[in-house]
């Protein structure tokens, strides 16, 4: 029993050391690895973490494997599912599969850290003072990205309680809200502002609707945080950012010139052009592999006047920008792109899906083109084949199908049981954890989130903390 709680206690110190890495070295240290020369590619430390913890639960959790419950049964599915699609991938494709196969099976480390994490118990005064402190420290010398400073501004608030100084908790936590807020909202990043503000609002509607009873109380704490939200987005929120999201139709127009002529060119059979060929080569059942730098890349633009009616358009809105000289905002016109970039992606990708009725979603390692990006220019010829829609979900339907939309609905429904049990309970604590929640799947909306290590092994991390949480709240009666 010991040993178990050693072997468990030294995991979950491993994965928590794993996110304060993330949080901080971000993607360089997501990119160490080791290179075995019998494989074809590299093993990064998420990975190595991950095999070794398996080993470990292995050994010493092996209850938990033999379980006979619908969920265990599920999970098995699932991640069978992942393993054969993975290993046809490599196969087929190579070790790009892999890298596909990351975004369902990260999943794990919510589930590790679900079965091993002990019941949430009282911690002596001075870890909770240490813990402040060393946050802060963090904060103050800059070591922690901007995405993440959500999880700490929520870990300060929910141990204030622990500090036994019950009469000062909701002046500290409205200090370290307003105080982490105006850090957070001072990006050019639109998800990442827009994640936010949702989050906060979705917390204040929760707690003034189901926890409150004192209407004048709810009022307060609504027109404040509202208040408090209102002026630091305005102080603070790149408004170029904000102001791009704005024509929405302008960018359906953009949108709809960009497909017809794409389609256009695509389908001209007199063009003999890289591009074209490659999916006229797809269209035949060839299989296309990405090769760099034996192959020279060609893209089509814009017709000259197109590309000389751009320019003139990009002249005149940094004209009509209001940024003033000192501040650094956004340019308009690269919001706007960067959003319509979007559109094109995710449109190919679900057409793609469609169009080759890949009930179970398209092969892992097969590179994605975008026939919109490549036809118009929008690509930076590196990554042919690499782009990511900047959309987990979409990724997650593009590549699994009909189970990427199953993957979906289950993290929609345990997203609403869990929290409609913290709310029975009313219960603060839980309600401040599934915002948190709720940030990160709304930043996986425009962001790659789930695909790559340093988000999406926190945010697993997190869920899993989290479910444990509400676990011992019911008494270990969570199914």
């Amino acid at each position: 029993m010991l040993v178990k709680k050693i072997v468990s206690n030294t995991v979950l110190f491993i994965f928590g050391v794993l996110c304060v890495l993330y949080t901080i070295f971000y993607r360089n240290f997501a990119e160490l690895h080791i290179k075995l020369s019998f494989l074809n590619f590299p093993i990064f430390i998420s990975e190595i973490v991950l095999l070794i913890s398996f080993l470990l639960f292995i050994i010493f959790f092996r209850e938990y494997l033999i379980n006979k419950s619908l969920i265990t049964y599920s999970l098995y599915a699932y991640f069978a599912f992942v393993l054969v699609k993975a290993l046809y991938g490599y196969f087929i494709w190579g070790p790009l599969a892999f890298r596909n196969a990351a975004m369902f099976y990260y999943v794990l480390f919510a589930v590790a850290t679900f079965l091993l994490a002990p019941k949430i118990s009282e911690k002596p005064k001075i870890f909770y003072i240490l813990a402040i402190v060393l946050i802060l420290a963090m904060f103050f010398a800059k070591l922690i990205r901007q995405y993440f400073l959500v999880y700490y501004l929520a870990f300060i608030i929910l141990i204030m309680p622990g500090l036994r100084i019950k009469k000062i908790v909701p002046v500290l936590s409205i200090a370290a809200f307003i105080f982490f807020s105006y850090f957070i909202l001072s990006t050019t990043v639109r998800a990442l502002m827009v994640s936010y503000l949702i989050a906060v609002l979705f917390f204040m509607f929760c707690y003034s609707l189901f926890y409150l009873k004192s209407i004048r109380v709810k009022s307060i704490i609504s027109i404040g945080m509202l208040g408090v939200l209102g002026v630091l987005f305005a102080y603070k929120a790149d408004r170029n950012s904000i102001k791009s999201l704005l024509p929405v139709k302008e960018h359906y127009e953009r949108f709809k010139e960009g497909r017809e002529y794409s389609l256009r060119i695509l389908n001209t059979k007199k063009r003999k052009d890289y591009n074209l060929k490659i999916y006229e080569k797809e269209r035949e059942g060839e299989a296309f592999k990405t090769t760099s730098g034996d192959q020279e890349v060609k893209y089509l633009v814009y017709e000259p006047e197109k590309k000389e009616q751009l320019k003139i358009a990009k002249k005149e809105e940094k004209k009509k920008e209001v940024a003033k000289p000192v501040e650094k905002l956004r340019e308009i016109h690269t919001a706007k792109n960067s959003l319509l970039w979007r559109m094109f992606v995710i449109t190919d990708m679900l057409e793609e899906v469609a169009v080759n009725k890949k009930v179970f979603g398209m092969d892992f390692g097969k590179p994605f083109r975008s026939k919109t990006v490549e036809m118009l220019g929008w690509h930076d010829g590196w990554n042919v084949g690499w782009i990511e829609p900047h959309n987990s979900f979409v990724h997650i339907v593009y590549r699994a199908g009909v189970l990427g939309i199953v993957f979906i609905a289950a993290i929609i429904i345990v997203f609403v049981r869990i929290l409609i049990g913290f709310i029975r309970l009313k219960n603060v604590q839980g309600l401040i954890l599934m915002s948190v929640i709720l940030y990160w799947l709304m930043m996986a909306n425009f962001l790659v989130i789930l695909e790559l290590p340093y988000f999406a092994i926190p945010f697993w991390i997190f869920v899993g903390a989290t479910f444990k949480y509400y676990d011992g709240l019911r008494g270990g009666r969570v199914k």
